[in-house]
């Protein structure tokens, strides 16, 4: 997958959208982009607004930034 741009993440906005300050972004089939804290008093999970991308991009997560890549199949390998 070929990446098109990196997006820093923008845990401040994180934070007030989902109530959670830190944790781990994943994607989920059911509820979309998520924010997973594991603490002591078990896990929190907030739904989050991932930043838009265009038709023929996916989103995913590396380190500290979001990844606009080409969708499967449209890279020149």
């Amino acid at each position: 997958m070929r990446v098109k741009r990196r997006i820093p993440i923008d845990w401040n906005a994180i934070a007030k959208e989902s109530g959670i300050r830190r944790g781990t972004l994943c994607h989920s089939p059911t509820w979309g982009w998520c924010v997973h804290n594991h603490g002591a008093g078990g896990c929190d999970v907030g739904i989050i607004t991932p930043p838009e991308i265009a038709d023929g991009e996916t989103l995913r997560v590396i380190g500290n930034y979001w990844e606009v890549c080409e969708a499967k199949g449209e890279s020149d390998e």
